[in-house]
């Protein structure tokens, strides 16, 4: 009996807490914001009573929306994926849509769909306090055949770090094996349109040899490269990709004389023209933090033939 009364004590205390931390709020055409307790709602009228304790009675054409749960008020930093950033409030959401308004006193709203957002804060993060000027503030959403000014984009340093297989195709793979690789990728997104990328990358190759004329290769790339950002989903980005430059080749061959039967190498090494191109699927795991796929295919160009490979990349990134 006394575990019973306990009980019941707790429930009624909880239910108490309840009515009075709970609330709901009601959205007028004209602007304003009621917070308030619903006592009865008709389909004409609703009923409500204020914090204050005051009882009011609001007609049901007069309001846009109701939300029966609590919600913040305060202004947000909304970080889109096409480098804007948007002071707003927002004043409701689905799984599609945020529904926001750049003054929360007037009931102009517009909506922003979720795929279209890298990540909401009620601060600026104290990384990218430098990253958004004035020019870099929106009080209202651009029309879509506004014209883009490169100079309001938001531009990002993306640093990119990679490891892989590769695996030679054609004449290559004719006398070179499977191999591994480390690539470093240095970028800016958003450089004069949005999803528009430039950056440099470098990295160390290896490749088995895989008969007794060659015993490995190993090559150093310096390349440039061009890519375009593509948002699939709000976590989900496909980045096709171009690359080109050089690299510093390294081959041990076979030598014209045999020692104890047994091929004597020697190391041939040239600067030679290199090119790739492939497409990257990133998933945002935590605000700028990446996580990656990427497919490539990549030449190196000698005089009397091309050295070719395809290769197979697990990617991991920030976007600072």
């Amino acid at each position: 009996m006394p575990r019973f009364t306990i009980f019941i004590l707790a429930l009624f205390i909880l239910l108490t807490l309840y009515g009075k931390l709970s609330a709901e709020y009601i959205f007028l055409k004209d602007g304003s914001i009621v917070e308030c307790k619903i006592l009865d709602e008709t389909p004409d009228v609703f009923t409500v009573r204020l914090k204050d304790g005051r009882k009011l009675v609001f007609l049901r054409n007069n309001i846009i929306r109701v939300l029966y749960t609590k919600f913040y008020m305060g202004k947000v930093y909304i970080y889109k994926m096409n480098g804007k950033v948007l002071e707003a409030y927002i004043v409701e959401e689905d799984q599609e849509n945020y529904t926001v308004r750049t003054n929360i006193s007037k009931p102009e709203e517009f909506t922003i769909k979720r795929i279209d957002v890298l990540f909401i804060a009620r601060k600026k993060p104290a990384g990218l306090e430098g990253k958004f000027s004035q020019n870099a503030r929106y009080d209202k959403e651009l029309p879509k055949d506004s014209s883009m000014d490169s100079k309001k984009l938001i531009r990002y340093l993306k640093i990119t770090a990679k490891v892989g297989l590769l695996v030679p195709v054609g004449e290559f793979a004719r006398f070179y094996d499977y191999g591994g690789g480390t690539v470093l990728c240095i970028s800016v997104d958003n450089l004069f349109y949005p999803g528009f990328g430039m950056g440099v990358e470098s990295g160390y190759s290896y490749l088995h040899g895989s008969t007794d004329k060659s015993k490995y290769t190993r090559f150093i790339p310096f390349m440039a490269n061009m890519t375009y950002l593509f948002q699939v989903r709000r976590y989900l980005a496909i980045e096709p990709k171009i690359s080109l430059g050089a690299c510093y080749n390294t081959m041990s061959i076979s030598g014209p004389i045999a020692l104890y039967f047994k091929p004597r190498y020697m190391k041939k090494s040239a600067v030679e023209f290199m090119f790739s191109g492939g497409v990257c699927f990133s998933f945002i795991i935590k605000n700028l933090v990446f996580l990656g796929i990427e497919a490539d295919y990549s030449g190196i160009v000698e005089k009397s033939r091309m050295l070719g490979f395809l290769s197979a990349h697990i990617c991991a990134g920030v976007r600072i």
